[in-house]
Order: C-alpha cells, then structure tokens, then sequence
C-alpha cells in the first residue's frame, strides 16, 4: 500500500512509520499490512510516515515526529523512530495522548554498532520503552527479550501472518534463496563464506534485497559473489510477479542472520511449501515451528547452532551431483524427484494467515492505545476480505 500523511484526517488513530528507509524491509511490510488488516476489522488507522534518519535523528526529524504526534490522540509508533525519541513519547503522554511503541528490533541488536553506539541506543531505547503506555513485540521471543533486556513489566507479542501462496517446484541444481537486506546483521558475507567449502557441489544461490548503508560491507559481499563463478545472482530487491516467480523455483530459504525477533521471510517460504534454515536463539525459530498452528506437522526445515562458516556449510551441504536435491546437513533428502528439498514439504496452509486464526490485526488492535472504539459500521466492513498487499523482498 501507499503510506499517505494524515495530516487532514483528524485525530484519528495513527501509526507513525519511517518515511526515509533505503529499501523495504520485513518492518514495513508488517506495517503496511497491519494497517489494511485493522481497517478490515473496522479500525480507521491513519499512517503517519515521518522522514529523518532514525535512529538517529536531527532536530529537524525530530520536529517532524512531535508534529506527527500532536495530531493523533491514539498513536503506535514503529520502534525505529520510537525507541530513539524518548522525549517525545514523554511529552506526547505529558498532554493526554496514548502512546505505544512497535519494536520490530531492539535498537542495540542492529548490525555494524561499535559499543558507545550500542550503549546509547540501548539507553534511548529503555527510557522510551517505560515512558510508552503500550509496547508491542512481532513474536513471544522478541516480547520475552524486551522484557529482559530492559524490565519491562508487560510487553505485547503479535506475530505476522502470511498469504497463502501456489507450492514451489524448485530447481536443478538446487536453488538457494538468502532473502534480506545486504547488511552485516543479515550475515550474507557469512553464508557466502560457508557455501565456498560446497563448490564441489550442484548448488545456485539468490541474493535478494535492497543495498545497506555499510557501503563497505556490500561491496564485500559483492566482491565474494562474483568469486563463486557466477553460482550466485544479486537483483536487488524485488516485488509482485518477480518475487513470487523466484518463490517458485525455490528449493530452500537461508536465513544466517546474527539477530531476528521474527523472520517474515521464513513464514512465507512454508507458505509456498519450502524448508527453511535458521539461526539458533532468535525469533526465526518461533517463525519455524510456530505457535501452536504446526503442531503435529512434519519439521519444516531446521534451526542451525552457531554462527560461524562451519555449521551453515553443513547445513547447507548440498547433495550429488545427479540429485540436484538438499542432503546431508540439518535437512533430509527429499522423497520426490521435484527438486523440494526437506523430505515431506511444509504444508501450504498451515502457517498462521492473514485474516486467520489467530487473528494478528485484532490482537494489535488490543495492545495498541485506542481512543475509541470502531464505529457501528464495523461488523459489516469486517467481514470484508483483506487486500492483497505487493509483495517485496524482505529487509
């Protein structure tokens, strides 16, 4: 969807999101998508987007967001921009406005942080967190750490959803997909360095999203790419058609992050009937197994110890030559010759959708701060069916 200003629509309920990111990113996409979902159960959700360079804003950019906030009585703000504007949040709650926080990742947890930068941020980020009336997680891990991290008394856990998507048919050789942002918390440099131990192997890999900031760090990883001889491609970030016609040939999604409170990437790949790898002790677990709705169900993947070369090389290991296939490792040859790696594939449909059960837009719309309640209206524009957001490479 199109962040629009809300400038002329009232005081209606907003949600504040960065108005400046360098590409998409999971963030927004859970942004966009909560909006449209909560205006299908009834709830009119203005989106404010704020420009500046969160987290670390001028005064400019600062200025921007108390606008922003003046105007709203009923406001959730994307922890990009909240956790690192304490003083704001505390003046906006000072005059009687409600003010929650959307942390899609702890502002200390970022990639590419010297240790006088973690420490402020992470100052910010406790003092802003305590001042918000309400502070929303996108998982019951990422919750679970904010409220460690930081001492939070409560903190509100709403996973993301998916769309159910058409079954991938894979490829030969094997297609691996590493979808994100090309950013050292991402780790696309790590995986790189794991799968030149595979080169013996039948193996291509996509590089999908948008360029980070580290300017340096791209290039390494660009430079390490074309190393492998041509195995690895590196579009850039793609949507609609283009994304999901890379879905389909699609034989297993790689996320090496050093850091995720959820993995919206790894939801989708079951959805579209692919295994996933993810790291050990962060929130891409909990979008593997699930929360309950996988019970039951065939392992979808596998979670990878470590961060180091070592273990992604075998847990990528790739199969013979004649198989085209994913063995060895953490996941199990396939029981098809279709190019699916991971044994039985994930079930299309039993993730946790959009519009499903549970119901994330609602549960957001119950830990967000509301002023009031939706209009007499909303029962009928409830039973409307979500849009269908454009689908885009994942930050």
């Amino acid at each position: 969807m199109t962040w629009t200003c809300g400038r002329d629509r009232g005081r209606s309920p907003a949600l504040v999101v960065p108005a400046d990111l360098a590409g998409p990113s999971g963030g927004t996409r859970y942004d966009e998508r909560m909006i449209t979902e909560l205006a299908a159960s009834g709830l009119d959700v203005t989106a404010e987007p704020v420009p500046g360079a969160w987290p670390s804003p001028t005064g400019e950019d600062r200025a921007a967001l108390r606008h922003a906030l003046g105007r709203h009585d009923d406001v959730l703000v994307d922890g990009l921009i909240g956790s690192a504007a304490p003083q704001e949040i505390e003046q906006a709650r000072a005059r009687g406005a409600r003010v929650g926080v959307l942390v899609h990742l702890p502002l200390p947890a970022e990639g590419g942080l010297d240790e006088p930068d973690r420490t402020r941020l992470a100052a910010l980020e406790r003092r802003a967190l305590h001042a918000a009336g309400t502070v929303v997680a996108t998982s019951g891990w990422a919750a679970a750490g904010l409220r460690e991290r930081y001492g939070l008394a409560g903190v509100h856990a709403v996973a993301p959803g998916t769309d159910r998507a058409e079954t991938a048919t894979g490829s030969t050789p094997t297609h691996l997909l590493a979808l994100g942002s090309i950013t050292p918390r991402k780790n696309p440099l790590g995986l790189l360095e794991a799968l030149a131990g595979l080169q013996d192997r039948h193996w291509n890999l996509s590089l999908v999203g948008p360029r980070g900031s580290d300017e340096g760090y791209v290039r390494a990883v660009t430079a390490r790419a074309k190393a492998l001889q041509g195995r690895v491609r590196m579009p850039g970030s793609l949507e609609g058609e283009a994304l999901e016609a890379l879905w389909r040939t699609v034989d297993l999604l790689v996320l090496p992050s050093l850091a995720e409170t959820y993995g919206m990437v790894v939801t989708e790949a079951l959805a579209h009937g692919i295994p996933a790898l993810v790291p050990a002790g962060t929130g891409a677990v909990e979008a593997l197994h699930g929360s309950g709705e996988r019970d039951g169900l065939p392992e979808a993947g596998a979670v990878v110890a470590g961060t180091g070369g070592e273990a992604w090389a075998e847990a990528c290991g790739v199969g013979s030559t004649t198989q085209g296939c994913v063995t060895g490792g953490a996941v199990p040859p396939p029981s098809t010759g279709t190019g699916s790696a991971g044994g039985t594939p994930p079930r299309p449909s039993s993730g946790r959708c959009w519009g499903g059960e549970p119901p994330g837009a609602r549960r957001l719309a119950g830990a967000a701060p509301r002023r009031r309640p939706p209009g007499p209206g909303a029962r009928r524009r409830a039973a409307a069916p979500a849009r269908r957001p454009r689908r885009r490479a994942d930050g």
